[in-house]
């Protein structure tokens, strides 16, 4: 017999000696004293003594087992399984395991050090779970892994209990949040499912450290009902009172993702800027984070082995939780490789070893391929005057004069009346330098390469007073900009440009390494006339990179299709680059083009929107991420890639991936396409200890209101067996209050049989006073 109360009930049960030691005290012996009648009352003794023993024994009995019952009811007993009330019913048990990022978390400074991971401690208790579960009597047992997105292993349950077992065995902890409300509403989409033949209890038992990684408790659960049967029990381990100190990469962004690295490249130097977080208790405490960066190259056969290393300290003060460094480093043996590569940082181990690196795909080229979109120019050399805005893009793009093979940027001519898809399928970036002589036709197939990662920079024509052109090129772009049809101009001597980089809106900065620079290159710029435009101050993704002094945009930045997107829809994420120049580049309308800023402007748009245009190719674990066009799988390059293989639906992964590592894309013909890479989420690796209240406040939601039952977090579930908690889990604890209104009424039953034996061994009689005379 076990108890729900077990103190209160060896506690009752110990004042059962009570009456004993009362009863005890009053039979102590006294010295007699003869007198003279004395020995008629000791005959009187001897004839009665059998039965006053009697009656002493009986009133003894009658106390101890009302003492006894009350004790018994307060500890609430349970009689395991065979039970009193007709026996238990089958036992439905749901296991909700976290095996999210937070899981894998250790007290020492990495695996193998200090304490079990969490998981280790999760699945052991989940095995003694089951192991208390009869098929015989009808138990089930479902399982849900809370690893994002939560998957259900074993959902309807079942009654092969031992292969449940092996399930739980074979856990291991992914790289993404834990994420219970999809657990919960796996379990509730179960329920739903039950008939009223499935009766019995349903017991649903999460199974979690509930670390600030492992419970959102912003998120609401849905509530799980009352299932068919004998009602719903919740239960959970006990919140962890703190976890380990942990530090996460959480971001890597090379300021090139597009290297070109052709023979006559300067420098395969390269910066990246590596961002860190930290969780935990050791946030208070000042630290230092050594990051190390590497590159590795991919072929047919693999990756090549790590080079290029290079590293940086990250130096943390008390109660700082993010730091960033950026690190220098020179892709050796670059430019004997192009095609896909990948950066990794990587950190020294800590109390979560799966955010310990970050991998971001880069693309090594030996040239970019570049559309100017003009008319030819025929006849004679024109004067410095009489440019177009494509001659000065060709200066500009190419300063040296170098052409073919030599080349880093490699331009090709395109006649705006023949701009169709097999000419834009070769380009890296399209240059329109005369937008009014593009056929309306052709904006939805300019729109078609920008979607599919290609840059597109817009300039206006030179010597057009109503710019119609704009019309077709917003609606057909999508995007969100408005342009005015007559130019806005600036008389005497023109508007300045401001000093200072207007704020970036969302992730690119194609002018990231001009922002030393651009406030003494920017200064002689005057501009004379520009497209008026609006809305872009809170709609441009990344933005307005270079305005004037008083806050019109020079040139601004978008990817198509903004201005089709639902707001909120970050499943719509589109590729590709879309950049306007507001100002032509032409002396009537700016000097821009007579200044020292025009290069490296242009060639800063052209090199870092191209690498912006085609993306990185990389996601966070727990997500379906995107893949390269016309890609059919996704074939792991790395050991820790699970799966090994992914099917794509589209323009993504066919599932969600919950592992980090790196994938190759590749066609149906089985040719590459690019490196694909998903990261650990930071934000599952949150160590921070959540308060107790507000966990058990955040689950009694799921079982509506419901008071959660806590399991110890320091149970043993060690090869000595199950606790006597877990075994308490799986009974009806409708039995322990079945049993204590019976031992409750027994116990007054008992208490008034004591009164009337008491009263009636008295012997004590009344006798009416005689009237006065």
């Amino acid at each position: 017999m076990t108890f729900l109360n077990p103190i209160l009930a060896f506690a009752g049960l110990a004042c059962v000696a009570v009456p004993i030691i009362i009863h005890i005290l009053m039979r102590r012996r006294r010295r007699p004293i003869e007198w003279g009648a004395m020995r008629f009352l000791l005959e009187a003794y001897r004839q009665h003594k059998k039965r006053l023993r009697l009656e002493q024994i009986l009133l003894l009995a009658a106390r101890c087992l009302v003492v006894a019952l009350v004790a018994l009811a307060l500890g609430r007993p349970l009689l395991g399984q065979a039970g009193v009330l007709g026996g238990r019913g089958a036992i439905t048990l749901y296991l909700l395991v976290d095996n999210g990022l937070a899981s894998a978390a250790v007290s020492g400074t990495g695996p193998g050090a200090g304490d079990p991971t969490a998981l280790s401690r999760h699945k052991a208790a989940a095995r003694a779970l089951v192991a208390q579960l009869d098929a015989g009597s009808g138990d089930r047992a479902g399982l849900v892994a809370l690893g994002g997105p939560a998957r259900a292993m074993v959902l309807p349950a079942s009654s092969n209990t031992s292969a449940v077992a092996d399930l739980i065995r074979s856990l291991a902890p992914t790289d993404s949040p834990t994420d219970l409300p999809g657990g919960i509403d796996a379990v509730r989409r179960a329920l739903e499912a039950r008939t009223e033949a499935d009766g019995g209890r349903t017991v649903v038992v999460v199974l979690s450290d509930f670390l600030a990684g492992s419970a959102d408790i912003e998120r609401k659960l849905a509530e799980l009902g009352r299932p068919p049967g004998d009602g719903l029990l919740l239960m959970a381990s006990e919140p962890a009172a703190s976890g380990p100190t942990n530090i996460s990469v959480a971001g890597l962004e090379p300021l090139r993702p597009v290297l070109v690295a052709g023979p006559r490249a300067a420098s395969t130097q390269t910066s990246v800027r590596v961002v860190l977080r930290r969780t935990g208790p050791g946030v208070s405490e000042a630290a230092a984070t050594t990051v190390r960066l590497t590159f590795q190259t991919e072929s047919g056969t693999g990756l090549s082995a790590p080079a290029g290393s290079a590293q940086a300290v990250v130096r943390w003060s008390p109660g700082q939780a993010e730091g960033s460094t950026t690190v220098n480093t020179d892709l050796a043996g670059a430019s004997r490789a192009t095609g896909a590569s990948v950066l990794v940082a990587t950190i020294d181990a800590d109390g979560i070893a799966g955010d310990n690196a970050w991998r971001r795909p880069i693309d090594i080229r030996r040239s970019l391929r570049v559309g100017l979109v003009a008319p030819r120019r025929l006849g004679v050399r024109p004067t410095i005057q009489q440019y177009e805005p494509a001659d000065w893009f060709r200066i500009a793009l190419d300063p040296s004069g170098a052409s073919g093979a030599e080349a880093e940027i490699e331009l090709v001519e395109i006649d705006p009346a023949s701009l169709d898809a097999p000419r834009l399928a070769g380009l890296d970036a399209a240059i329109i330098a005369a937008p009014d002589a593009v056929p309306e036709a052709s904006w939805r197939r300019v729109r078609a390469f920008a979607e599919g990662g290609g840059l597109v920079v817009v300039s206006p024509p030179r010597g057009v007073t109503v710019h119609t052109w704009a019309d077709a090129f917003l609606r057909d772009m999508g995007l969100p900009w408005t342009i005015g049809r007559e130019a806005r101009a600036w008389p005497e001597g023109g508007a300045a440009l401001s000093p200072d980089r207007p704020p970036v809106v969302g992730s690119a900065d194609l002018l990231a390494l001009l922002t030393a620079e651009l406030p003494e290159l920017s200064r002689p710029v005057r501009v004379f006339k520009a497209l008026a435009t609006s809305g872009a101050a809170s709609l441009v993704a990344p933005g307005s990179l270079v305005m004037l002094a008083d806050g019109t945009p020079l040139v601004l930045a978008s990817p198509p299709g903004v201005r089709e997107q639902t707001p909120g829809d970050s499943a719509a994420s589109p590729r590709g680059l879309v950049v306007l120049m507001t100002a032509a580049l032409a002396f009537d309308w700016t000097d821009l083009q007579a200044r020292p800023l025009v290069v490296p402007l242009i060639q800063e748009i052209v090199r870092q929107g191209v690498g912006h245009a085609r993306g990185s190719w990389s996601g966070l674990a727990g997500s379906a991420p995107a893949a390269p066009a016309r890609t059919v799988e996704l074939r792991g390059l790395t050991p820790e890639s699970q799966p090994a293989s992914v099917r794509t639906a589209g323009d993504r992964a066919a599932e969600p991936m919950r592992h980090a590592g790196l994938w190759r894309a590749v066609d149906e013909n089985g040719g590459g396409r690019g490196l694909v890479a998903l990261n650990a989420d930071p934000a599952g690796a949150r160590c921070e200890a959540l308060p107790p209240a507000s966990v058990a406040s955040w689950l009694s939601g799921a079982a509506g209101g419901a008071e959660v039952r806590w399991l110890p977090a320091d149970a043993d579930v060690g090869a000595g067996g199950a606790p006597s908690t877990l075994r308490s889990a799986l009974q009806r604890d409708e039995d322990g209050m079945r049993l204590a209104l019976p031992l409750l009424m027994g116990a007054l039953a008992f208490a008034v049989l004591e009164l009337a034996l008491a009263r009636w061994f008295s012997h004590a009689v009344m006798t009416p006073a005689e009237a006065p005379a």
